[in-house]
C-alpha cells in the first residue's frame, strides 16, 4: 500500500489529469442525466379491467371475475389476486411475488389466461390487461373546457392527444370525460309495435347492409381490376335509408320510418368538471429514459397554442404538475447541500492548516463528479432519494481525507518533510481508513435488499452513498497526498491551530477525569441509554409524517337509486362551497367526477357506479404557502358536509413518497354473513374513536333492481326463451352496440340500437317490449313475465378466490397514529367479532402491514449490518473482544436520535429508522481511529491509562472533523434551511443528532470502557490466582 501511495505522490501529473477527466465527465452526467420526482420502481402489479354494462355485482363475479380467477389460479409468479365487483364493472389486481424474475413472461401468460376464460359473447370489449409501472409516471394533468358542445370538445380532445403524443418523452396519454362516438338508432316502440319489428331484426339489418368486402378479380380490355362490395355506410343519413324489409308490390319499411338515427356520443358512465365546468381531463405519462422537466416544458409550451390552434373559446387549466415537485425538492436539495459545503469547508478551514483543509476540499468534487458519472452510466436518475443520498455523504466522503490529512497535518506540525509527511501520513492510516469506509458501507448495504415497495424506493440512497464512499476512499488514498504535496511545500507550519489547542486543553482533563471514574461514566452513558429507550416507548410512530401533500380528496355517496345527473348536481353544488372556502392565492384547481369516488385503481374501497363521485382539491406546492393542506382539509370537512345533509362524505388526503395504503384497512373473510355482522360492529367501534374520519366498508346498500320474472310455462307457450327476452331488454334499455363504421376522418362510432329515454323511465313500456317467438312473431314481454323490485350489492370483493370485506378508516397524526389505532382494533377484537370470532379470519393491511414490513427489514438490515460491522472490526483489530468495545457506541446513536425528535415533537418514522441503521455504520468511524491508536500504545508497553489518554488527545481533532463536517453537512437539510422538505428531513435530523450523541461517547465512554475491561481482566486474574494457590 505504502509503495502504491508513493506512486502516486510522485506522479502527481497523472493523478491530476485523471481526477480532471473524473470532474469533465461528472459535468456531463449532470447536464445529460435524467430527473424526476422519485426513483422508478416496478410495483409488482397487474391489472385487469372489463366492462359489463348493466350486470350487477354478483353477475360480474359469477361471469367475469371467477372463471378469469379459475384460469389464473395455475401461474407460478402470482403472489395474491384481489378483484371487485361493481355494477357493470370488474377489476382484478394480480400482485406479482417480488422474487419472481421474468414478469414479462407472466404477463403474457396472464394474456392467455384471459384469452382462455369463457366470458359473455355481449361484452362490449374483451378484458384489457396493465402492468403497472412507474417507468411511464404521470408528470402533468391539465383540463380543456370551455362553451363548446360535447361533440366538438371530443373531437379536438382527440387531436390533443394526437399532438400530445407527437410530443418527446410523452408514452400515453388518459383522457377522462372523453366518451366514444356512436349512431344511435332510437327506434319507436309504438312503430314498431305496428310493424312487427324486433330489434333483433334491425340488428340483422345493419349488419347485413353495413359491409364492404372483396369480391375477387376480373379481366377487362387485358387489365385486372379488383372487385369489392361497397356498402358501408359512414353517415346516419345512410344508415336512416336502411331497407328492413320490402314486398312485391314495392311497398318498403325503412330503418328512418320506425327509429331516430342521430350522431351522437355514448352514454355516459362518468362525468368530468373543472372548476365547476364540463371538462376533459388529461394525465399526461412519460417515457421511462425521458426527463420529467423537460418533457413538461415542452407539454406546457403545447398547452399555450391550443386556443389559437382549434377554438379561441377554450380553457386550457394544468395542475398535478410532478416537474415542480422535482424543480422544488431539487432546488431545496441543492441550496441545503450547497450551504452544507460552504460550513464543511469552513470547518475545515477553522481547524486544520490552509494546505491540507484545501487539499481535502478539493477532493469534494472530484468524489461528487465520479460518483456522477457513474451513476449517470449506471442508468441511474436524479431524484429526490439520490439527491438525499449525495447530501448524506456531502460529510462522510472528506472523513477519510480528513483523517488522513489531519495526520499528514501531524506530522508537518513536528517538522517532517513535506513529501515523507504525504506518504506517512497516508499509508500509517490506510488500514484504520479502509475499515471506517467498509463500515459504513457495510450498514448502507443491506438497505439496498429490502423488500417491497418501499425498500425499491429507497434503493437509490445507499445506492449512491456506497458508489461515493468508495470514490472517497480512493481520494483519500492516492489522490489526496500528491495534492498535498503539490500544495503544501511552501507553506510548512510547525505549530497546531490556536482554536484546536484551546479544545486539547479543555478535553485532556475531562478525559483523565473519566479515566478515573470509569465505572461512574459508563453507569451515566447507560442511565442515560436506558432512559432513552424508555422515553421512545411513549413517542408516536408514523410510517411517514406529514408535510409536503398538495391535494386531497372529498368522496361523496349519494342514497341508492340516484341518477348519474343528480350526483353530478351535488358534486357541482359541493365544489362551489369548497371553492369559497380556500383562499385563492392557495387553490390550483378543483375537479370533479361523479360516477366513481377514486381516482387511484389500487383503492381497496373504490367505488364505480352513478351515485359516487369526488372532488379533488389541488393546492399550490406546500412550498409556496404557510397553510398546510391538513388545516384547509380540516375547515372544508367541518363547514362543507352540514350543507349536504343527503350525501356521505369522507375525506382522503394524497400523500407523497411510496403508497403506503391506508392508516386503517381490515381484510376479515370466512363466513360472509358472520363478515359482514363483524364488520357493521367494527364501523360503531371506529365511530367512537376520536381522531379517525373516512370510515369506510362493504356494507353500503347496493342499487335497486327490477328483476324480471319470467313465467316458464308461458314463455315455452308463446315460445319465446329467456336468453332472446334477455338480449332484447338489455338492447331496448342499456343500448345493444350491434355494428362499428368507420368515419371519414378514420374515426370508429359504435352503432347503437335502444329506446328513447321517456319510454325507458317507464315499467310500462318496458312490459310492451316485443320479444321475437320462434314463429317469427312478437310477444310483449307483460304476457310472459312479471317485475320484482329488489336490493343488490354496492360492490363484492375477493382476495385469493375468497370473498372479503374491507373496512378502513384514516386518521388526524396529532389525535392518533395508525399504528395506535391498529393496535385498538388488533386488541378489541373480542369486543368487535363478538360470537362471530370463530367463523372469520382478520388481516390487517394498508399503512400498518406496510410498516410492519418495513420495520421487519429495517431489522433484518440492522442485524447484518452488524454481524458485517463486526467482522471488519475483529479482521482489523486481529482481535475478538476490541470489536465488542469499539461497537459500545452504536446504541448511542439511538440516544441521541430520541432526544432530537423528542426536543422537536416530532414522531418516529421510517426515515428516521433508516437513519439509525445507516448511523450504526458511521458511528464506529471514530471508535476505529482511536482504538488502533489505542492498542498500538498497549503493544508498545504504555499502560492502559496512558494509551487512553494519548489516544484520545492525538486523535480529538479528527474525530471532530469526521463528525463536525458530516453534522454541518446534513444540518441544512434537517432544518430546512435552503428549504424544507418533510420528505427527508427526519432522515437527516435522525442522522445529525445521533452523530453528536455517539461522538461524546466515543470521546469519553471508549476510553472508560478500556478502563473497565482492563479492570475486569484483572479481577478475573486475580480470582484465578488465588483459585490456583
Amino acid at each position: 500500500m505504502k509503495r502504491l501511495i508513493a506512486f502516486c505522490v510522485h506522479k502527481s501529473l497523472a493523478v491530476n489529469l485523471i481526477s480532471a477527466l473524473a470532474v469533465a465527465g461528472g459535468l456531463y452526467a449532470a447536464w445529460a442525466i435524467q430527473r424526476e420526482a422519485f426513483p422508478s420502481v416496478n410495483f409488482d402489479l397487474v391489472v385487469i379491467s372489463a366492462s359489463y354494462p348493466g350486470a350487477t355485482p354478483r353477475e360480474v363475479e359469477s361471469l367475469i371475475i371467477a372463471p378469469i380467477e379459475d384460469e389464473l389460479s395455475g401461474i407460478d409468479g402470482i403472489e395474491t389476486i384481489r378483484s371487485s365487483a361493481f355494477s357493470g364493472f370488474a377489476q382484478i389486481s394480480i400482485e406479482i411475488d417480488p422474487n419472481y424474475d421474468d414478469r414479462s413472461r407472466l404477463v403474457s401468460e396472464v394474456q392467455r389466461a384471459v384469452d382462455r376464460a369463457n366470458l359473455p359473447d355481449d361484452m362490449p370489449a374483451d378484458p384489457v390487461i396493465t402492468e403497472i409501472k412507474s417507468e411511464q409516471a404521470p408528470i402533468l394533468s391539465f383540463s380543456v373546457f370551455g362553451p363548446l358542445s360535447e361533440l366538438e370538445l371530443k373531437r379536438i380532445a382527440d387531436r390533443i392527444e394526437d399532438d400530445l403524443l407527437n410530443i418527446p418523452g410523452v408514452a400515453r396519454v388518459l383522457a377522462q370525460g372523453k366518451r366514444k362516438e356512436e349512431i344511435r338508432i332510437v327506434v319507436d316502440p309504438e312503430k314498431l309495435a305496428a310493424e312487427r319489428i324486433s330489434l333483433a331484426e334491425i340488428a340483422r339489418a345493419v349488419r347485413g347492409w353495413n359491409i364492404t368486402a372483396p369480391g375477387g378479380q376480373i379481366e377487362l380490355d387485358g387489365r385486372q381490376y379488383a372487385i369489392r362490395v361497397v356498402g358501408e355506410f359512414r353517415d346516419p343519413k345512410d344508415a336512416a335509408g336502411l331497407v328492413l324489409r320490402a314486398n312485391d308490390e314495392g311497398g318498403v319499411v325503412r330503418l328512418g320510418d320506425v327509429a331516430k338515427v342521430i350522431e351522437t356520443l355514448r352514454k355516459p358512465s362518468r362525468i368530468v368538471r373543472a372548476m365547476g365546468e364540463p371538462s376533459i381531463n388529461f394525465t399526461v405519462l412519460k417515457k421511462g429514459d425521458a426527463d420529467i422537466i423537460r418533457t413538461v416544458d415542452r407539454i406546457r409550451a403545447y398547452l399555450k397554442t391550443i386556443p389559437k390552434r382549434y377554438d379561441a373559446r377554450l380553457k386550457v387549466r394544468a395542475y398535478n404538475d410532478f416537474s415542480l415537485i422535482t424543480r422544488l425538492r431539487l432546488s431545496v436539495l441543492t441550496s441545503n447541500g450547497a450551504l452544507g459545503l460552504v460550513f464543511v469547508l469552513a470547518l475545515l478551514l477553522l481547524l486544520l492548516r490552509p494546505a491540507v483543509a484545501v487539499t481535502t476540499a478539493w477532493g469534494l468534487p472530484v468524489i461528487f463528479f465520479s460518483g456522477l458519472l457513474v451513476l449517470f452510466l449506471a442508468g441511474q436518475t436524479l431524484n429526490l432519494l439520490t439527491m438525499f443520498g449525495f447530501i448524506i455523504v456531502l460529510g462522510l466522503m472528506v472523513d477519510d481525507a480528513i483523517i488522513i490529512g489531519e495526520n499528514t497535518a501531524w506530522h508537518l506540525e513536528r517538522g517532517m518533510p513535506v513529501e515523507e509527511a504525504a506518504i506517512h501520513g497516508a499509508s500509517e492510516l490506510a488500514g484504520p481508513v479502509i475499515a471506517t469506509v467498509l463500515t459504513t458501507i457495510v450498514a448502507f448495504l443491506p438497505l439496498m435488499f429490502m423488500k417491497g415497495i418501499i425498500g425499491k424506493f429507497m434503493f437509490s440512497i445507499p445506492l449512491v452513498v456506497i458508489t461515493l464512499l468508495a470514490f472517497s476512499l480512493v481520494e483519500a488514498l492516492f489522490v489526496l497526498p500528491s495534492h498535498i504535496r503539490d500544495i503544501a511545500r511552501a507553506h510548512v507550519r510547525t505549530k497546531p491551530r490556536r482554536v484546536f489547542v484551546w479544545l486539547l486543553r479543555a478535553y485532556a482533563p475531562a478525559l483523565g477525569w473519566a479515566l478515573r471514574h470509569r465505572w461512574v461514566t459508563l453507569f451515566l452513558a447507560l442511565v442515560a441509554l436506558l432512559g432513552a429507550l424508555k422515553l421512545a416507548g411513549a413517542m408516536r410512530f408514523q410510517l411517514f409524517p406529514p408535510g409536503a401533500e398538495s391535494v386531497f380528496y372529498l368522496r361523496v355517496e349519494l342514497p341508492p337509486g340516484t341518477t348519474l345527473e343528480e350526483t353530478d348536481r351535488v358534486l357541482r353544488a359541493i365544489d362551489r362551497e369548497v371553492r369559497r372556502r380556500i383562499p385563492p392565492e392557495i387553490l390550483e384547481t378543483t375537479t370533479l367526477v361523479a360516477g366513481e369516488n377514486s381516482a387511484d385503481r389500487r383503492e381497496a374501497l373504490k367505488r364505480i357506479g352513478d351515485r359516487f363521485g369526488f372532488v379533488r382539491v389541488i393546492l399550490i406546492p406546500f412550498t409556496e404557502r404557510t397553510i398546510s393542506a391538513y388545516a384547509v382539509m380540516d375547515r372544508i370537512q367541518k363547514e362543507v358536509p352540514p350543507l349536504f345533509p343527503e350525501a356521505k362524505t369522507s375525506f382522503a388526503m394524497m400523500k407523497p413518497g411510496p403508497p403506503v395504503g391506508r392508516a386503517l384497512q381490515v381484510e376479515i373473510t370466512g363466513d360472509e354473513a358472520a363478515a359482514r355482522r363483524a364488520a357493521e360492529r367494527l364501523v360503531k367501534l371506529l365511530h367512537t374513536i376520536q381522531g379517525v374520519y373516512a370510515i369506510e366498508s362493504d356494507l353500503d346498500p347496493g342499487e335497486p333492481e327490477l328483476r324480471i320474472a319470467l313465467d316458464r310455462a308461458k314463455a315455452a307457450y308463446a315460445g319465446v326463451d329467456l336468453a332472446t327476452a334477455a338480449q332484447h331488454l338489455k338492447a331496448a334499455f342499456d343500448g345493444w352496440i350491434v355494428d362499428t363504421i368507420r368515419r371519414a376522418d378514420g374515426e370508429e362510432a359504435d352503432v347503437v340500437i335502444r329506446y328513447p329515454a321517456a319510454a325507458r323511465k317507464d315499467v310500462s313500456s318496458l312490459l310492451q317490449l316485443g320479444i321475437p317467438n320462434q314463429q317469427g312473431g312478437l310477444v310483449p314481454l307483460g304476457r310472459i313475465a312479471r317485475t320484482i323490485t329488489h336490493r343488490g350489492e354496492a360492490l363484492l370483493h375477493r382476495k385469493d378466490g375468497r370473498r372479503v370485506i374491507y373496512v378502513s378508516a384514516e386518521v388526524d397524526p396529532k389525535t392518533i397514529t395508525s399504528r395506535a389505532l391498529n393496535r385498538l382494533v388488533k386488541a378489541k377484537f373480542a369486543e368487535w367479532a363478538g360470537p362471530d370470532r370463530a367463523r372469520i379470519q382478520v388481516h390487517l393491511g394498508g399503512e400498518q402491514e406496510r410498516s410492519e414490513e418495513s420495520v421487519r427489514g429495517l431489522i433484518a438490515s440492522f442485524v447484518f449490518a452488524l454481524l458485517g460491522i463486526y467482522v471488519i472490526l475483529a479482521v482489523q483489530f486481529e482481535s475478538l473482544l476490541w470489536p465488542w468495545l469499539v461497537m459500545f457506541a452504536i446504541p448511542f446513536g439511538a440516544l441521541g436520535i430520541i432526544i432530537g425528535f423528542w426536543l422537536h415533537g416530532m414522531p418516529l418514522s421510517f426515515m428516521a429508522l433508516m437513519g439509525f441503521v445507516a448511523l450504526s455504520g458511521i458511528v464506529v468511524n471514530n471508535a476505529i481511529v482511536i482504538g488502533v491508536f489505542m492498542q498500538r500504545a498497549l503493544r508498545e508497553g504504555r499502560s492502559w491509562q496512558e494509551a487512553a489518554q494519548e489516544a484520545g488527545e492525538r486523535r480529538l481533532r479528527a474525530v471532530l472533523l469526521t463528525t463536525l463536517t458530516t453534522v454541518v453537512g446534513l444540518l441544512p437539510t434537517a432544518y430546512g434551511w435552503g428549504g424544507l422538505d418533510p420528505f427527508v428531513a427526519p432522515m437527516a435530523l435522525a442522522l445529525s443528532w445521533g452523530l453528536i450523541f455517539s461522538t461524546f461517547i466515543t470521546l469519553f465512554a471508549i476510553p472508560a470502557l478500556l478502563g473497565a475491561a482492563h479492570d475486569v481482566r484483572a479481577l478475573f486474574a486475580r480470582a484465578m490466582k488465588i483459585r490456583s494457590s
